[in-house]
């Protein structure tokens, strides 16, 4: 058993009281009898129960009913440690009175002073206890003083019998060298307990050898030498009510909350619910996921983990999806868990893979003016233009334009702005090109300008861009007029798009390549009426929400739109608040992991008050409390265990090789074709010579980088 963290005397109480009556004896069932046991060794003090007879119908509701939060855990073969362990020395306990009360002033002090009596043990030690109870008839005064071998205290017969009176018989057992001196602990602590009419005696004449077997079966008694009521009995089990600071102890689980009748348990299926007498599926319905979700949890908790199954669930299902993964390490394991029937459907846009790329031409599209504007906007919210330079900002957009006009990509940008002959070469082709007055009329005012201030104009911009000609697989990849990315086609044929950014690799580009790629899918999504059978997953969204709209906007959008977006953050305190704001109110399904420290009280207040920062603070990994949008209405919370991560099926090379052939090229075939397109863009420059090659760079020319960074 895990308990709550805050636990309180009353609820064990309610648990004690509460097995009183499946604990009395009956002709049909017979006695039964609860194994209360503590057990601590060197890694910690751990907590068992066990049960017999009739005790052990509903006895998971009962402990849920009274312990929210509490964990339990079948326990057999090797884990069940106390019947496995080499006892040194066991003896058998009982109190010496049956109407009178153990000295209890404080139970929450009795229990952490018990407890303590499990610290500090060594490797090869070991320290137990077992308390075997069952249900006590009712008694009154005895009629007969007489027969008694003390007087009995009315006053303290009452107080006995004003809970629960159980028949008890407690071992102790120890391991090591030491053995003698660990049970020595115990005794003292049960001492203290002492009172002038009752206290806990060794039973003297149960050899260790028979207290042991009997330890290990868990044995009742012929005639039980203890009797407790419910509340000496909360103070001997060791249950850490109270918050006892004891170390080894662990303690934190949150309390389960059961499923609403309402919430699906078909459709996405994100997880089971942990509520005993409950145990069952937690589904998104079909016709709610467009209603958009967000998962949170920190590295380790499971958030990945629950976004694979999902994906491999819509994968299995047949349906089309984006999945844009910050490392790559969740897009290898979906690769791995595609089954074969779908493997022709895989688009894997790897922006790392130079040996055959795939083209993304983020200037091609039917409007060259508009697919340049929502560009140049992406553009200005990644490098802040518009504000820290204006000038920049209008030299960038008439730039991409012009080259999406002309049949271009956007690695061109730099070439463009270049001042001396070969950027003005390459100018005159794009002028001549050109049929756009305003776009002609920029570029008669650029090549006015000297070549320094031609250099001081460009450099904002090439200084932003340089990493699409520094890399050789972004050369390759963006520098591709046709794209093999064809993201209409991938929402229109239920493509499985992954892009993993591999940002240990790429560092600050993956947010530039992770933010170009959402923004084209939101270019093919604005212009498609409805993307049902399509899904969006977005993991660690914060850096590349960077589109020509607010993020509020898009879910929304996204939703009128019939496509179902998944967000996922490790956390929310570091979102803008503009950007938390819009996904606490746009995506409805919400699906909380153990959170960091900073997001408590942020989630929290998610839950609307039917669960606690505490129960978030104490979800154990692959638990999860989530509200779940159900035909408009977000359900109260729940609590649930995400499933393991999905099988592999062993074709992930296989879909990867098969994208790879689809959709990429070879490189020396891209490269070539590049500088092909460049010669002849700038091919006025060897004529000017006279011999067909490019001249001696004029001085223009070899401006460094460290001059154009101004």
């Amino acid at each position: 058993m895990l308990f709550p963290r805050d636990l309180h005397r009353d609820a064990v109480l309610a648990v004690l009281r509460a097995l009183y009556g499946p604990l009395r004896p009956s002709l049909l069932n017979g006695d039964g009898t609860v194994a209360l046991e503590v057990y601590a060794d060197v890694g910690g003090i751990k907590f068992f129960i066990s049960l017999t007879g009739n005790v052990t119908t509903g006895m998971d509701n009962l402990l849920q009913t009274h312990l929210a939060g509490a964990t339990v855990t079948p326990a057999d073969g090797t884990d069940d440690i106390m019947v496995t362990t080499p006892w040194s020395r066991v003896v058998e306990v009982g109190t010496s009175n049956a109407h009178a009360s153990l000295r209890i002033a404080s139970s929450a002090a009795v229990t952490a002073g018990l407890l303590s009596c499990f610290t500090s043990l060594t490797n090869n030690e070991a320290l137990g206890q077992q308390w075997i109870i069952t249900a006590a008839r009712p008694q009154g005064m005895p009629p007969n003083r007489m027969w008694t071998r003390r007087p009995i205290d009315e006053a303290a017969h009452k107080q006995k019998n004003a809970e629960p009176v159980f028949l008890a018989v407690g071992r102790m057992a120890a391991r090591g060298p030491g053995a003698k001196d660990l049970l020595g602990r115990l005794q003292a602590h049960y001492s203290s307990l002492r009172t002038h009419g009752v206290s806990v005696k060794k039973r003297r004449f149960v050899r260790s050898v028979t207290a042991r077997q009997r330890l290990q079966a868990r044995s009742g008694a012929l005639v039980y030498p203890a009797t407790l009521n419910a509340a000496e009995l909360a103070a001997v089990i060791g249950w850490p009510f109270g918050s006892p600071q004891v170390a080894g102890l662990a303690l934190g689980h949150s309390r389960r909350l059961a499923p609403s009748y309402s919430l699906p348990r078909q459709g996405l299926v994100i997880g089971t619910s942990n509520f005993p007498g409950d145990i069952r599926p937690l589904a998104i319905a079909s016709e709610d996921r467009a209603a958009h979700t967000l998962i949170v949890g920190p590295t380790g908790t499971g958030k990945s983990t629950l976004i694979e199954n999902l994906i491999t669930a819509d994968i299995r299902a047949g349906a089309g999806l984006a999945y844009i993964d910050p490392k790559g390490d969740s897009v290898r394991r979906i690769l791995d868990a595609v089954p074969r029937e779908r493997l022709s459907d895989v688009l894997l846009f790897d922006v790392t893979d130079l040996e055959r790329p795939i083209g993304f031409n983020v200037l091609a599209g039917e409007r060259a003016d508009r697919v340049a504007g929502q560009l140049m906007l992406v553009f200005d919210k990644l490098f802040g233009l518009s504000i820290n330079t204006p000038r920049a900002y209008d030299v960038l957009r008439n730039t991409l334009m012009t080259l999406a006009e002309c049949g271009y990509t956007v690695i061109e940008v730099p070439l463009a702005l270049l001042p001396g002959p070969r950027g003005q070469a390459f100018r005159d082709t794009l002028t001549g090109q050109l049929r756009n007055p305003e776009l002609l009329d920029f570029w008669r005012w650029f090549d006015g300008l000297s070549s320094r201030e031609q250099s001081e104009t460009g450099a904002p911009i090439t200084r932003r861009l340089r990493p699409l000609l520094l890399y050789p697989e972004l050369r390759a990849t963006f520098g591709q007029v046709q794209s093999g990315l064809d993201l209409a086609a991938a929402v229109a044929e239920r493509k499985i798009v992954l892009i993993p950014l591999n940002s240990a690799q790429l560092h600050e580009e993956a947010a530039l390549i992770g933010t170009l790629c959402l923004n084209a899918l939101w270019n093919v999504i604005q212009v498609t009426e409805r993307a049902e059978n399509f899904a969006l997953y977005v993991d660690e969204f914060r850096d590349l929400i960077n589109l020509p709209i607010s993020f509020g906007d898009m879910l929304a959008k996204a939703r009128g739109h019939r496509l179902p977006i998944t967000v996922a953050t490790q956390d929310v305190s570091r979102l803008t608040d503009g950007m938390r704001k819009d996904v606490m109110n746009n995506a409805r399904t919400k699906i909380f992991f153990q959170p960091a420290a900073s997001d408590l009280s942020l989630l929290g207040q998610e839950l609307g008050g039917m669960a606690t920062a505490a129960d978030l603070a104490n979800l154990g990994p692959r638990e999860i409390i989530a509200r779940i949008y159900v035909d408009g209405v977000a359900t109260p919370p729940v609590t649930g265990r995400t499933h393991p991560p999905p099988e592999p099926v062993g074709l992930g090379q296989a879909a990867k090789s098969a994208s790879r052939s689809r959709y990429g090229r070879p490189r020396g075939e891209v490269e070539a074709e590049i500088d092909e397109r460049l010669r002849l863009a700038t091919r006025r420059v060897g004529r000017a010579t006279g011999n067909g090659t490019a001249p001696e760079p004029s001085p223009s020319d070899q401006i460094g980088w460290e001059d154009w960074d101004l």
